[in-house]
């Protein structure tokens, strides 16, 4: 192995510094870069390095990553998740907090889901949505008048895992995907779906290059 090579991982789990540990020869060297599922269509990377990688093979990571038409993030601390796991858990906390209150079944929420926030997160992220959700004062106007109030809505408590709360949505959702005519048939409606988002996307960047989007 040459002595500059990259030593990446795409653990989603371990702590880069652990792994960093065992290695012998070149820990400098090693980085995490965590893909986002299904990796094969998804461009996100998040790329985290452990206590001895050197800023030089981050910025060499973060190029790699680029230059194979990933989207590069590098996150700068080591944390459990690498930021894009992080924002599913928490959402995941509210839906077995609601399920386990009896407030919404499996499938209205995944109709929320999905014909609400999941659309519109589609097209663009959470915090400039929030900026436009504030209308003309923007972001600042949102978050003086409305943050403080939003943050009181999520759950004070973790939801107890139980096995009649994991059963029933393990059943839940088994029903919902029982309507398909098979788990390929489902993987393949979310790569067709992914890739003209994807497609759409880059052809908005085209037009407007650095906005994402029509002003």
């Amino acid at each position: 192995m040459k002595p500059d090579a990259l030593l990446c991982s795409s653990t989603s789990g371990l702590r880069p510094s652990d792994l960093q540990a065992g290695l012998k020869l070149h820990k400098h060297n090693f980085v995490v870069g965590h893909p986002f599922n299904p990796p094969h269509l998804m461009p996100l990377v998040k790329v985290i390095g452990g206590c001895e990688t050197s800023p030089q093979t981050i910025e060499r990571a973060m190029s790699f990553y680029e230059s194979v038409g990933k989207k590069p993030v590098h996150v700068r601390q080591e944390i459990p998740g690498h930021i894009a796991n992080r924002l599913p858990a928490a959402l995941f906390r509210e839906i077995f907090s609601m399920l386990a209150n009896g407030i919404a079944g499996v499938a209205d929420i995944e109709t929320v889901m999905e014909y609400g926030p999941g659309l519109r997160w589609g097209t663009m992220g959470p915090s400039l949505l929030l900026h436009l959700g504030g209308g003309p004062g923007g972001a600042k106007d949102y978050a003086s008048k409305f943050m403080a109030h939003l943050m009181s809505w999520y759950t004070k408590e973790d939801p107890v895992m139980d096995e009649s709360l994991v059963e029933q949505f393990m059943q839940d959702t088994t029903k919902m995907a029982g309507k398909a005519p098979s788990r390929a048939y489902l993987e393949h409606n979310r790569d067709d779906l992914l890739l003209s988002v994807l497609n759409k996307k880059e052809m908005q960047r085209g037009k407007n290059p650095g906005h994402g989007g029509k002003p």
